[in-house]
């Protein structure tokens, strides 16, 4: 399947040290960049200097801030840096176990595939690749300096889970334009959707090119690889071959890999490597990408929304919530999106919606419904209606099919489409 899969494609982890092991692997790392010429160690634009300030309070203040360093290979992108966070002390931060006192930090930030000397655009790693990560890491830090520590020093701080999926290879039957505008339409309930200011508009507007949704613990981020690799990834080969993928990014942030992290540890007692090998299993990144995937985006597949209603006409439902259902759908077709009808609703009409929500996708219909003049390679149901696959359920399709004729790929199996980690 090529670029086609899931997985993960970027990972951050962090170890702390005291400020005297901060200063040590600052001086370590500018002393190799000035003798091998392989690296840069240079401070960053944003930070404080404190030596300027005359105000005592202000000073003060500052002088408890962290001063970010960025270390950097100089000719190649091989996928790896690290920012180094200095500070003398900081009120929210208390001595450990040992009741030793460490305010710094050391971050390093890894796209796997690139870091393993793979340069394909839009590459997905997965458990695969989980030791080929390790040797290279360990490797590059201690070849700049052993104060870098090696990986099971580290504890991840964000994780990019990630499904890849390219919509011709996976017969979606519809171009990556059309999937982007239904995936724009989903619900955003769980989520704050990032907005950015559009001059000719003079107006706030969601990102063009992206479905980006931000909460305190996890960022959701569905977007097209190609529309972004020429500006941002000139080295990468291949950049073309993603002109059909659509990636859906699961970020989970350190609040959410800190619960999960406890939870693996007291399920498998797994820590170190072992928990971080875990932690980026294909299992976990299923999981990850399922979950907000139905979230937000939804377990239905898309229908126009005259065969969504037939859909509904088939189900043993009374008149009343038939007519529910069917009202709603009518309500987000109208809008053009399931957050432009809510916001018509008052608060007593919101819950109701809500619960037609998980009904509709609950038979396997999505809420937002394919335009009817769309020219569409549509699949076609044991009841003979026509159906269009979202990103994951083609995924799970293809891993249940492979290459199987197209008119046996076109029978619709609920087993596929809503546990599909039977499949994986």
């Amino acid at each position: 399947m090529g670029n086609t899969m899931l997985g993960f494609h970027t990972i951050e982890m962090y170890k702390k040290e005291t400020f005297q092991e901060g200063i040590e692997l600052l001086k370590a790392a500018q002393h190799h960049g000035a003798k091998k010429d392989e690296i840069v160690c240079y401070p960053d634009k944003q930070n404080v200097d404190v030596t300027k300030i005359e105000n005592k309070f202000t000073k003060d203040l500052y002088s408890g801030a962290p001063k970010k360093h960025h270390i950097k290979y100089l000719e190649k992108n091989n996928g790896l840096r690290w920012e180094l966070r200095m500070r003398r002390r900081s009120p929210f931060i208390s001595g450990g176990a040992d009741g030793v006192v460490k305010p710094c930090s050391t971050a390093a930030i890894i796209n796997p595939k690139t870091l393993a000397g793979d340069k394909e655009y839009a590459a997905v790693s997965n458990e695969n690749d989980f030791q080929s990560i390790v040797q290279r890491f360990n490797c590059e830090a201690a070849n700049i300096s052993s104060k870098l520590g090696a990986i099971d020093e580290y504890t991840l701080s964000r994780i990019d889970y990630c499904l890849n999926a390219d919509v011709e290879k996976l017969r979606c039957g519809c171009t990556p334009k059309q999937m982007m505008t239904l995936i724009k339409r989903a619900d955003t309930a769980h989520f704050q959707e990032r907005i950015v200011y559009d001059k000719k508009a003079h107006r706030w507007k969601p990102k063009q090119n992206n479905f980006y949704l931000v909460s305190t613990s996890v960022t959701i981020n569905c977007y097209r690889p190609v529309l972004i690799g020429h500006s941002k990834h000139p080295d990468s080969s291949n950049i073309e071959d993603a002109r059909y993928i659509i990636r859906f990014e699961v970020q989970e942030k350190y609040q959410k890999l800190y619960v999960r992290s406890k939870q693996e540890m007291e399920k498998t007692g797994s820590s170190g490597t072992e928990l971080m090998r875990n932690l980026l299993s294909d299992e976990a990144s299923a999981d990850a990408v399922r979950w907000y995937f139905h979230k937000t985006i939804g377990a239905g597949d898309y229908y126009t929304l005259a065969d969504a209603i037939k859909m509904i006409d088939k189900q043993d439902y009374r008149y009343d919530k038939a007519q529910r259902l069917i009202e709603v759908l009518q309500q987000v077709s109208e809008h053009r999106g399931i957050p432009k009808a809510r916001a018509e609703l008052d608060a007593t009409e919101v819950h109701a919606f809500n619960n037609s929500l998980r009904d509709l996708h609950n038979i396997g219909v999505n809420p937002v419904t394919v335009p009817k003049d769309w020219k569409i390679d549509w699949k076609v149901d044991e009841h003979g209606i026509k159906y269009m696959p979202t990103l994951l359920n083609a995924w799970y399709l293809y891993l249940y099919y492979g290459d199987a004729p197209p008119q046996t790929r076109g029978i619709k199996n609920h087993l596929v489409k809503y546990h599909g980690d039977h499949f994986g």
